[in-house]
């Protein structure tokens, strides 16, 4: 997103605000760890649609007022769910040649190069506010959790090698799987790491030496998203107690990665945890990916 400073820059040259007003709010707001945008959209200043038209008007992009645009799921999901959220931006419009996007920040290059070169299509960039951009960002939820209500439906205790191949092979997992892949691969991340806690799971990132939280998933595709990983790196189903050591190759946004995983049982009850809450991790090529279930 656009930072502090840059926003402040844009209302001083639009001259939304007078310099007898900028002074006031850059008072109000040192020491109390509150943004410039955020304390003038809050204290009703500006609105954040008049804010972000004039944002527009400055880098010369169309506004669109997207909050109640109805955007196909195709269209939707021509950005993968995490991305699209973290960088908060959808697209909304696509053609044969090109993909209509709305965004708060026309900055973003790094991320319209990375939709240019994953769908080969010409990005169109469109200023929107973040209330509208969230709206539509719903759809993702509401996809996933139409998608997880057919996993649910196909709950397994992970016994069944025969139940795990099958809820592994499902298209909803199989999309979880891919979209975190290729999350990962945009942010750059050497590790993922996936931890079931008890009632759902937790993705995190390690970029740059540091773990991020990225994303949250319910418990109910714990089991196919380990399935679907042992799957491709032709580890067994049926074995949970013995360590497993397995590699697999994949194409992600046209680069080809290697990835190591590596399946260690690990006894929890010393911590005082449910032998169920269990650690995992992946590591993208070169160094090691492990997978801990």
């Amino acid at each position: 997103m656009l930072s502090n400073e840059k926003i402040k820059s844009i209302i001083i040259a639009q001259k939304l605000l007078s310099d007898t007003q900028i002074k006031d709010i850059e008072a109000n707001i040192t020491g109390h760890g509150l943004s410039f945008e955020a304390y003038v959209l809050n204290n009703n200043i500006l609105t954040e649609e008049k804010l972000y038209q004039t944002i527009a008007q400055y880098f010369n992009r169309p506004f669109i007022d997207i909050k109640d645009r109805q955007v196909p799921k195709d269209v939707l999901e021509t950005i993968p769910s995490p991305l699209a959220i973290s960088h908060s931006i959808v697209a909304f419009e696509k053609s044969e040649k090109e993909v209509k996007l709305a965004t708060i920040d026309p900055l973003d290059l790094q991320t319209f190069e990375f939709i240019h070169r994953t769908t080969n299509l010409e990005p169109v960039i469109y200023i929107a506010t973040p209330v509208g951009i969230s709206t539509v960002q719903r759809s993702y939820h509401e996809s996933l959790q139409s998608e997880l209500k057919i996993i649910t439906s196909e709950t397994t205790d992970g016994t069944d090698s025969s139940q795990l191949k099958k809820i592994a092979e499902d298209l909803p997992i199989i999309n979880i799987v891919n979209s975190i892949l290729d999350h990962a691969v945009y942010e750059g991340a050497s590790d993922i790491h996936i931890e079931p806690i008890e009632k759902e799971i937790i993705v995190r990132f390690r970029i740059d030496g540091l773990l991020r939280q990225v994303m949250t998933l319910p418990k109910t595709v714990q089991a196919g998203m380990i399935a679907r990983i042992k799957i491709l790196a032709n580890l067994k189903l049926d074995e949970h107690m013995m360590p497993q050591d397995g590699r697999f190759k994949i194409s992600v946004q046209n680069e080809k990665l290697s990835l190591r995983v590596s399946i260690m049982p690990v006894c929890l009850n010393s911590l005082g945890l449910a032998p169920e809450n269990k650690k995992c991790s992946w590591t993208m090529s070169p160094n090691p990916m492990e997978w801990c279930s």
